[in-house]
């Protein structure tokens, strides 16, 4: 189909030449009629799709005789690369007066000369309708032998007619909504006629090709199948993962095209936008959005988009790692558990089984057990390992601040609170495991709030209306007997079963006696360290309070402070100082006791009476009584070791005793 383009001037002379140019540009693409308001008859304009406008004076006599509806676009125009060419010849300085038929166009021809750079010469514009003399100049500049010249000696630059500019091409082209391809022959055309020192003509035709590329790569690369849908519903363009939910060898002009092979999207049928709607097409979900083009309040069309459903879920996981940061890992795994006692076997046995499921579990065990290692392994072997895994200790977070660590809260949701608000810890867990451990810590009113986000799986931050669905594994751990809590109304009952559909009880080191050796050894060998039977003995002899972790830590103290082999003399002061030590020790290791309190003694400037040895002895190492210090200090001077003052004066070391205490090694 031909669009009809009308133009209106004020000469009919000038009616030929525009045509002229505007066949070379367009070609065969418009019905191109003139309409001069000095002609006689004038033409009237009936049928025009654009009328394009020479010069602002031809519309007052033209008006009354446009007889369509239809816009109208005043052409602006420029002189061509030739003309250019003879401008930049003149010399600098040279005065020249630009002549036209009207007074509009010659400044317009002389600020078209300007903005090409033609800058070193003085220009002074002049017409027949001017009201002023003709300026006298150097030369002359016109576009042709115009009738009104005068008679002149002077030298006459014919410049040569106009040509439209480009926005007046792009505007006609854009209003007829011609396609890229046309458009590119008609620039191509354009820029031959055009001075290349206009360098938006030529960046336009670039940019309009170089951003036509990047939509296609763009629209392409996108990981959606798109479809652009005219106002009249016409499918416009589509990507080419599009492409895809349409048969090959089927035409889709229109959304009733679409529908026809694809009833699911039926839905699109529709005045209204579409927001994450969940469809399945050929077998796989997708999630649906249908959005209007909206250009200055107008509609344009609309935007069609199906996502992959586990396109999005791996994008949300994926963001929702980046969002929670790296170090929310689990470290262990079942087989670092070391212990060949049948309790801990037990264990790892039930462990591994509760690890299949989804349920909460239980962890009861004393401080230092294991327990944290044990809620590690149980997730690394469930099918939430790729997911967060968050520990939190309930006694190590103050009351106050429990619930927003717990459920996040909204921006200056409080005093104090972040403007941006905060994510918590269930958030933080989406599709991982919650390690709290101490869980007999949290206060009474919070339990209420945690067995609901249990229950419910979801929560609400602080200051919000909004709740927020979780998936979230919860383990809990305890060193605290929880049903006598119950019977006390310290924790909820309701919730103390909610915790306890599976539940676990980590045996302490004294009762893995066998196991005792087997830790001491991995312990040693990580530090790459040797023991002396001596602290093997008193390691099976303690009663270890602090269980593994205990161990653990008192191998890391005598690693670094013992010369040689791991010994007992390396032991920490508080170990030595307990009564348990009095099992192991001899009468020589007793010696070296009694040696060494009397050193400390006289390096503090206190009393070294049997009295006073006796309360220091007792309070700092092991209990003994004032009698058997009395006769070890007896053997001890029978040795040489010490010196045994009459009175209150105490005693002292020789130089053998302060020997024997740098010297000798507990047994």
């Amino acid at each position: 189909m031909k669009y009809n383009l009308s133009v209106i001037t004020q000469f009919s002379w000038s009616s030929d030449f525009l045509k002229k140019q505007l066949k070379f540009l367009f070609g065969d693409l418009f019905n191109i009629t003139c309409h001069s308001a000095s002609s006689n008859p004038i033409i009237p304009i009936f049928n025009a799709d654009l009328i394009l406008l020479h010069e602002p004076s031809a519309l007052v006599k033209m008006q009354k005789y446009i007889k369509c509806d239809c816009p109208l676009i005043l052409m602006r125009r420029t002189i061509t690369s030739e003309a250019l060419l003879k401008l930049k010849k003149l010399p600098p300085l040279t005065k020249a007066c630009v002549i036209n038929v009207t007074d509009y166009m010659a400044h317009e021809t002389m600020t078209n000369i300007y903005q090409l750079g033609i800058k070193n010469i003085e220009l002074i514009p002049w017409a027949p309708d001017s009201h002023r003399p003709m300026p006298n100049t150097d030369i002359w500049l016109s576009h042709r032998m115009y009738d009104f010249l005068p008679k002149t000696d002077k030298q006459i630059i014919i410049l040569g007619s106009r040509v439209i500019t480009s926005d007046v091409i792009m505007d006609v082209l854009s209003y007829f909504n011609i396609d890229s391809k046309t458009t590119d022959k008609i620039f191509k055309k354009y820029t031959s006629i055009v001075p290349n020192f206009l360098k938006g003509v030529n960046a336009l035709h670039e940019n309009n090709k170089s951003l036509s590329a990047q939509w296609n790569l763009l629209f392409d690369n996108i990981n959606q199948a798109v479809a652009i849908i005219s106002s009249q519903n016409h499918i416009n363009s589509f990507n080419i993962h599009f492409s895809k939910l349409i048969p090959s060898n089927e035409n889709i002009d229109t959304i009733n095209d679409l529908i026809s092979f694809r009833p699911q999207l039926n839905i699109i049928n529709t005045e209204k936008e579409i927001d994450n709607e969940l469809i399945e097409v050929i077998g796989k979900k997708y999630i649906l959005n249908l959005n209007y083009l909206d250009l200055d309040n107008k509609k344009l069309g609309k935007i069609l988009r199906l996502e992959p459903y586990n396109q999005i879920v791996n994008m949300h996981q994926n963001i929702h790692k980046k969002i929670i940061g790296d170090g929310h890992i689990a470290k262990y795994n079942f087989e670092d558990i070391i212990g060949e006692d049948i309790s801990i076997k037990r264990v790892k046995q039930l462990g591994k089984k509760f690890a299949q499921s989804n349920f909460p579990v239980l962890i009861y065990g004393e401080s230092g057990t294991g327990k944290e290692l044990i809620a590690s392994s149980i997730h690394n072997n469930s099918n939430r390992k790729e997911m967060p895994f968050l520990a939190v200790n309930c006694a190590g977070i103050p009351d106050n601040l429990l619930e927003s660590e717990f459920f996040g809260y909204e921006g200056s949701s409080f005093t104090g609170a972040k403007k941006s608000g905060s994510v918590g810890l269930f958030e933080k867990a989406h599709g991982g495991t919650l390690f709290l451990d101490e869980i007999s810590e949290l206060p009474y009113p919070l339990q209420g709030k945690l067995l609901r986000a249990i229950q419910e799986k979801e929560i609400r931050k602080i200051g919000s209306t909004q709740t927020i669905s979780v998936d979230v594994r919860i383990i809990a751990a305890t060193n605290k007997n929880l049903e006598l809590l119950v019977e006390n109304g310290l924790f909820r009952n309701d919730l103390y079963f909610r915790l306890n559909v599976f539940s676990l009880s980590l045996p302490p080191l004294r009762k893995r006696n066998n196991d005792i050796k087997l830790l001491c050894n991995y312990f040693i060998k990580q530090k790459n360290q040797l023991a002396t039977n001596s602290f093997f003995d008193f390691a099976k002899k303690y009663n270890w309070p602090g269980n593994i972790r205990e161990l653990q830590n008192i191998i890391d103290y005598m690693s670094v402070v013992c010369d040689g082999p791991l010994d007992i003399k390396c032991l920490p002061d508080y170990i030595l100082k307990k009564e348990i030590l009095n099992s192991s020790l001899d009468k020589k290791n007793l010696f070296y006791i009694v040696l060494k309190s009397i050193k400390e003694c006289k390096d503090n400037s206190k009393s070294t009476g049997r009295r006073y040895l006796s309360s220091y002895i007792s309070s700092y190492y092991s209990k003994i009584s004032e009698s058997s210090i009395r006769k070890i200090l007896s053997e001890l001077e029978a040795k040489d070791l010490v010196i045994i003052k009459k009175g209150r004066n105490g005693c002292e070391l020789t130089d053998k005793g302060i020997k024997y205490i740098d010297t000798y090694k507990l047994q």
